[in-house]
């Protein structure tokens, strides 16, 4: 079979030195299934037989070429702003634990189906020749992705290793509809592995989840179709978490955060937010009422006189009890420090939107707020958490986090005070140096005392700048005090 497809000239560039030193280059992974529905591919994995590592680093030694090692047989390039991962086909036997425990074999020479033998499931086993665009299938790979059913490719190697289980997680997903019954009981069955795997190959997979994926829900289903769902107990536990049916009528809270992770998609997709904030609001939707199981109050708590009736189903403090199990569920994926304590303060304050417009706070309050989160991007977790349900149900019809109909008050304020803050910011009238005409030392402390003036001269602008400054050295001298 034929596929119709261009690839660009750096691609064809790639292809031609290959052929010319006696190689040849087959698009496999990602790119393949991109090609088949006539996209242009975003992930550019070429498989080179016939050639060894080293030619390949000499052919390619004036792309400056980043090599990823003899062992895995990689060369990244960058040409025209494209990136090409360039590899040979290998033989891989399993030696030891972990995702790293594999003893791996370059082979140049690999008949190309045993080379696909080798991937995770038929989807991914295909491969386009670059100059003749034939598509070689050699495990049913297109009948496959036809049907949307994700199937191992080899029953014998998949369970090697517990990284292809993820891997399922987000493709099924992004690319299938159903997984093939064995090889969901393959997968069960590799339960256990899930210690094996490093944090950064986790992470690669929940991001591809959540930024690449129309509904990130079908991921956390599958883990629990799967039986891995207890690996992540921030999430598991929320399952059994009931909710108040006249504010929830979804469900549960995995349930409801589920919904709202589906909602921040839109988000994601069309909305000016910083990359890195969308990524972060990605897991914070996710992870935004982890707090809820140890603040919830359940009938038996009524039963038992621990709680008023009144309390029947509410959760007070589940925002802050839900710091600590987000960012423990973050460390258990990434070392991304910047991107774990981002998180933690969306779930941290995403109830504040809420309690400031209701309480008609001051302005000062919302720049507080602003300081540990961004106005418009906790404005958007309040909106998907409004959204955070079906928009069939009745009495919440219409509630589409895209729907430009759909007015959310709350976050149209922190949007509102977002733009004030951003064209008509409020100038510190007391900087460090005050501080140390004061007599004071620069250090740590003078953060706080700095942000306690402003705040004081935000709440009240009628204040002098003496008055701000004895602010800010009360401020300090508390400090020392405490200390």
């Amino acid at each position: 079979m034929k596929v119709e497809c261009n690839f660009p000239a750096a691609v064809m560039m790639v292809a031609d030195r290959v052929k010319a030193s006696g190689g040849r280059c087959l698009l496999v992974g990602g790119g393949v299934l991109a090609a088949l529905d006539g996209d242009d591919p975003k992930d550019w994995d070429i498989e080179v037989y016939g050639l060894s590592y080293n030619k390949l680093q000499h052919i390619f030694s004036t792309e400056a070429p980043k090599l990823v090692g003899n062992q895995f047989g990689v060369i990244k390039l960058n040409i025209d702003g494209l990136e090409l991962d360039i590899s040979l086909p290998r033989r891989e036997n399993k030696v030891g634990l972990g995702h790293k425990g594999f003893d791996i074999e370059l082979v140049p020479d690999m008949d190309e189906e045993e080379a696909g033998r080798r991937r995770d499931f038929t989807i991914n086993s295909m491969g386009i020749d670059i100059h003749t665009k034939v598509l070689s299938d050699w495990f049913g790979g297109l009948e496959d992705y036809r049907k949307g059913v994700l199937r191992a490719t080899d029953p014998e190697t998949f369970v090697e290793d517990p990284l292809r289980v993820l891997r399922g997680m987000q493709l099924l997903a992004r690319k299938a509809k159903y997984i093939d019954l064995k090889t969901m009981q393959l997968m069960n069955s590799m339960a256990h592995t899930f210690p094996e795997l490093p944090k950064e190959r986790l992470c690669e997979e929940w991001d591809k989840l959540l930024m690449k994926s129309d509904k990130p829900s079908i991921g956390i289903d599958f883990l629990i179709d799967v039986g891995w769902m207890h690996w992540f107990p921030e999430l598991n536990e929320l399952e059994d978490c009931g909710q108040n049916p006249d504010w929830h009528p979804e469900g549960n809270v995995l349930i409801h955060s589920k919904h709202v992770v589906d909602s921040a998609v839109w988000v994601r997709d069309n909305t000016t937010l910083d990359p890195f904030w969308k990524k972060a609001l990605m897991y914070a939707a996710l992870l935004h009422d982890v707090g809820k199981p140890d603040t919830t109050v359940t009938p038996s708590m009524i039963e038992q006189d621990l709680f008023p009736k009144e309390r029947l189903w509410t959760a007070q403090g589940h925002d802050k009890a839900g710091e600590p199990l987000a960012e423990t569920f973050m460390r258990r994926l990434t070392n991304n420090k910047r991107l774990t304590q981002a998180v933690v303060a969306i779930v941290g304050n995403h109830m504040q939107p809420f309690s400031l417009v209701n309480g008609k706070a001051k302005k000062s309050r919302y720049e507080r707020l602003h300081r540990k989160v961004p106005l418009d991007v906790i404005g958007w977790m309040s909106k998907c958490d409004s959204c955070g349900r079906p928009d069939h149900m009745p009495g919440h019809e219409g509630r589409c986090i895209g729907d430009p109909d759909y007015e959310h008050k709350i976050s149209q304020v922190l949007f509102s005070h977002y733009e004030d803050l951003i064209n008509k910011p409020v100038d510190p009238i007391i900087g460090g140096k005050h501080l140390m005409k004061a007599g004071f030392k620069p250090g740590p402390d003078f953060r706080d005392a700095l942000r306690a003036a402003h705040d004081a001269q935000l709440d009240n602008p009628s204040l002098s700048e003496d008055d701000l400054l004895k602010v800010a050295t009360g401020q300090l001298l508390s400090n020392i005090t405490e200390l």
